[in-house]
C-alpha cells in the first residue's frame, strides 16, 4: 500500500513470477507445472535415504518419523486442485522399487499440490534486468530449486553486493528470451 525505497530488489516469485514481473513491464517466460505431494509414516524398516525413482519419476524424501513422496509435473496453469488418479500413480509406483511399503495405503485427502516454475528451455532465469539497475530476477527452477538454491542464492548476493559471479551466468540469464 504505497511506496518502498530500497537499494537492491530480487524477483524471486515463483509460478507467480509473470504476474509480479509484468506490473514491471516485463515479459517472463515462466509456466506453473503442478507436482504432487504425500506424506506418510515411516514403515517399521525406515526408508532413511532420499531417493529418485527415475522411471516412475517420484521423489522419495524421508523426513524424519515420516516419509514424503512426490512427483508428476501437469501443466494445468495456477490450479493447485489435487487430481487424485496422479496421487494414487505415485503412491502406486512405490511399492514396486520398496517392498517394505507392499501395503502403502494413502488418504488422497492428506495430498497436496505446489506450482512449480518452468521455463520453455528448463532452466532458470537469473540475472539483472536489463531495463532496472537495480533488480535482479531468479526464478523458473522448475523441478530443481532446492538443488540450484546454493547455486542461486550465492550468485544474487553477489549480483546485489556488485561483484562478479562467481559462475559464468549468460546460460539462464534474463535477456536469452528476447
Amino acid at each position: 500500500g504505497g511506496d518502498i525505497r530500497c537499494d537492491q530488489v530480487v524477483l524471486a516469485g515463483g509460478a507467480w513470477s509473470p504476474v509480479i514481473g509484468h506490473t514491471l513491464g516485463l515479459q517472463l517466460p515462466v509456466q506453473p507445472a503442478k507436482g504432487y505431494s504425500v506424506i506418510v509414516p515411516q514403515p517399521q524398516k525406515p526408508q532413511k535415504l532420499p531417493l529418485i525413482l527415475t522411471e516412475a519419476k517420484v521423489a522419495i524424501t524421508p523426513l524424519g518419523e515420516v516419509i514424503r513422496f512426490g512427483g508428476t509435473l501437469e501443466l494445468a496453469g495456477m490450479d493447485e486442485s489435487i487430481n487424485t488418479r496422479r496421487v494414487q500413480a505415485i503412491v502406486k509406483a512405490v511399492p514396486r522399487y520398496l517392498g517394505q511399503f507392499d501395503s502403502l495405503s494413502v488418504d488422497p485427502a492428506t495430498a497436496w499440490s505446489g506450482l512449480r516454475p518452468c521455463t520453455p528451455d528448463g532452466l532458470p532465469i537469473l540475472g539483472r534486468a536489463p531495463q532496472f539497475s537495480n533488480l535482479i530476477i531468479a526464478t523458473g527452477h522448475a523441478m530443481i530449486g532446492i538443488s540450484l538454491a546454493p547455486f542461486t542464492g550465492k550468485t544474487v548476493a553477489q549480483l546485489a553486493a556488485g561483484q562478479s559471479t562467481d559462475m559464468d551466468i549468460t546460460p539462464p540469464r534474463v535477456e536469452r528470451f528476447r
